[in-house]
């Protein structure tokens, strides 16, 4: 089974769809011929914290680098990311 497939909408009509990242993907779970586990990663779940997109950034930046580290770790599993968590929270202001 395969977490975090579907988009979803929030209350205010906005979609949540969690981006993949990974080595060759053949489809959504089953890369190069075998299932890989999944890391999720989640950002911007309250709305004021901002410092948690430029870290999900360089994450990201550090993912996407042919780092050996990166490479690794890509090949063993499939990150499954969702950059802002809270949607409608960063976009309209909801901060409860």
């Amino acid at each position: 089974d395969c977490p975090l497939t579907a988009p979803e909408d929030t209350q205010e009509g906005d979609v949540v769809d969690p981006g993949s990242l990974t080595s060759r993907v053949v489809d959504e779970c089953v890369v190069d011929g075998g299932s890989k586990d999944a890391i999720v990663i989640s950002s911007r779940v309250h709305p004021g914290e901002s410092n948690s997109s430029w870290i999900l950034h360089g994450l990201l930046r550090f993912l996407l680098s042919d780092k050996k580290e990166a490479v690794l770790l890509r090949n063993e599993y499939l990150f499954k990311i969702v950059p802002m968590l809270n949607v409608d929270g960063v976009v309209y202001g909801h901060y409860r």
